[in-house]
């Protein structure tokens, strides 16, 4: 009998179990446009009930009972600016190499927060379960590594949409025709000029991000994870999935794999009603006492 309960009991246990999942969020960057972007995604799965983890440099306000955070950074003092150089370099051909290459150095100094947390030295040495990760994929593969070192599948998010250095990856057949390169103001139909601009600046971004980021995180990344560490590339091409923060209706229909998905205005919650013309009016004339609406 009391093998007949417990066994019952595991079962039942078991069944509620499965309701939830616990999920491992790494995003790195310390860029709050970023966090604003994954942000609603990680609170509404935690009010679902699923057990969330995420490393990031912010605090999440009121954050629900089953939300865990691994702070990187104290961000309650910081003040964060948004940074363009289009007011310094004009010309695109100067200006997007110079802007992926300060991006892949600030990948590095994120990647080297994030190994150098007591936390994160931790989860390596420990090698807790999680049912799925999700990792930031924008100016660095660091996070990538620690998650394809964690041996749970590992979806991919970039917070901006679909960079150069990122076409290969996905299996997504570049061609500078017709695929519109973010950062270049060519459109959709850009003319001849412009498609061999595009295609340069293709190559020479690559390479930027392949010497600036993936040579240096990887060699970086040793220390951390062991000499048989395959290449980033390779990590960063066995994602399951790849959410891009994007929309088609802004850069165009690319034929791309079906893991390849767009969120560009990722909504998690029911959209609020938008009140009618009706119901303003009336709103705006019941609270006056003398008032005249005149339309032209």
């Amino acid at each position: 009998m009391t093998k007949l309960t417990i066994f019952v009991f595991y079962f039942i246990a078991t069944i509620f179990a499965t309701d939830c999942y616990k999920i491992l969020g790494i995003f790195p960057s310390l860029d709050r446009n970023n966090y604003l972007t994954y942000r609603g995604l990680f609170r509404e799965l935690a009010n679902r009930d699923h057990e969330v983890t995420l490393v990031s440099h912010f605090q999440m306000p009121d954050a629900p009972a089953t939300y865990k955070e691994v702070l990187l950074s104290d961000t309650s003092h910081h003040v964060f600016k948004g940074l363009s150089y289009e007011s310094v370099i004009v010309n695109e051909v100067s200006r997007v190499p110079f802007e992926t290459l300060v991006a892949t150095k600030a990948g590095n100094d994120d990647c080297k927060t994030l190994m150098s947390n007591h936390q994160v030295l931790h989860m390596i040495r420990t090698r807790p379960r999680f049912d799925v990760i999700l990792v930031e994929s924008y100016n660095s593969d660091c996070a990538l590594a620690l998650a394809a070192n964690l041996s749970a599948p590992y979806i991919a998010f970039n917070p901006q949409p679909i960079q150069a250095w990122q076409y290969n990856r996905l299996g997504i057949n570049y061609n500078s025709a017709y695929v519109s390169q973010s950062g270049l103001p060519y459109g959709k139909e850009p003319w001849y000029f412009e498609r061999l601009k595009s295609y340069v600046l293709y190559h020479i971004t690559n390479w930027v991000y392949y010497v600036g980021s993936q040579v240096t995180d990887h060699v970086y990344l040793y220390k951390y994870l062991g000499d048989d560490l395959p290449s980033l590339e390779s990590i960063a091409s066995n994602a399951s999935l790849v959410f891009v923060n994007t929309h088609q209706s802004v850069y165009g229909g690319v034929a791309r794999p079906d893991n390849v998905i767009d969120i560009g205005g990722i909504h998690m919650r029911p959209p609020k009603i938008i009140p009618t013309v009706s119901s303003f009016v009336n709103l705006y004339v019941n609270k006056r006492t003398h008032c005249y609406i005149m339309f032209v």
